[in-house]
């Protein structure tokens, strides 16, 4: 896998046959790791994609007014989704210091990425 870039930064195995992951780097407390993001660029395209879908069915309904509860069900229900169609995404923590992109962004509402 080619080393990502220091930082957070997201960083694609070039090579097909090899794992294929995008993986992601970030600069923990008190650690540097490579963590897991997407299985494939094919997840990470439709993890994209359903992210891109849910930001528009917000604007088109104005439910970013009122989310409240239903964003933490909005968060909940694009996780279990993605779960279901790129496992890797949402591998459990291994430890304090473990990161899962998707499942933490999506549910990081003070950053109001949904």
């Amino acid at each position: 896998m080619t080393p990502a870039p220091q930082g957070n930064a997201l960083a694609l195995d070039p090579v097909p046959a090899a794992t294929g992951r995008c993986s992601g780097r970030r600069r923990a407390k008190t650690s540097d790791t490579v963590t897991p993001v997407n299985a494939d660029v094919s997840t990470l395209a439709f993890t994209v994609w359903m992210h891109s879908r849910q930001r528009k069915l917000e604007e088109e309904y104005e439910l970013t007014r009122e989310m409240g509860e239903f964003y933490h069900q909005v968060a909940d229900t694009m996780v279990a989704v993605l779960a279901t169609a790129d496992p890797v995404a949402c591998l459990p923590a291994t430890g304090p210091d473990d990161y899962r992109y998707w499942p933490e962004v999506f549910h990081d509402e003070a950053g109001g990425v949904l």
